[in-house]
């Protein structure tokens, strides 16, 4: 009789370990999907582009390699968007079979072109935003290409949207050039 009476207190404690386990697995479950789905809520969808911002380059021209103006180009771009272009993000390649990469730097800073070093120094911002229809000329350096030759260039639009600047890949527009 007294193995009896053993053998029912085990089994009735192996019953409270086993609730206590099965509560505690489903609370930290419970606590691992809260954690996710507020994560998931609690983030802001990132402002993107509207759809109508295009830049085109209008016209290039590479000056002869004599004298100060070695190694430079001069773009007119034009807005043919329906939203203003605050700027510009122009990379070329000395490669006309591989992608435009290397950030080309702007040549007449101040006098119409700043850097913002909050896009890290990739990005060219114009002092006024070329509105729907305008086109102004840019020249910019290709002087750290090695051969210093330029064979593409392509250009990003950057719109400044509530305060944030937007880079817009959706306008992204390339041109085969040569210039030596």
């Amino acid at each position: 009789m007294r193995l009896e009476k053993i053998s029912k207190n085990k089994k009735a404690l192996s019953e409270i370990i086993s609730y206590a386990l099965l509560i505690l697995i489903a609370i930290v479950i419970a606590t691992a999907v809260f954690v996710w789905v507020w994560k998931l809520v609690d983030k802001p969808e990132p402002e993107k582009c509207p759809d109508g911002v295009s830049v085109v380059i209008r016209n290039f021209r590479c000056p002869p390699m004599a004298g100060a103006a070695a190694g430079t180009i001069e773009l007119t771009l034009a807005n043919q968007g329906r939203f203003n272009i605050s700027g510009f993000v122009v990379k070329g390649s000395n490669n006309p079979s591989i992608k435009a990469a290397i950030s080309l730097n702007p040549n007449d800073l101040p006098a119409k072109l700043i850097k913002e070093p909050t896009l890290n120094d990739l990005n060219i911002l114009t002092t006024k935003d070329l509105g729907p229809g305008d086109e102004d000329s840019y020249k910019f350096s290709y002087s750290m290409l090695t051969p210093q030759s330029l064979s593409k260039i392509s250009v990003v639009a950057i719109r400044n949207q509530s305060e944030e600047w937007i880079i817009c890949t959706t306008s992204l527009v390339g041109q085969d050039v040569s210039c030596s």
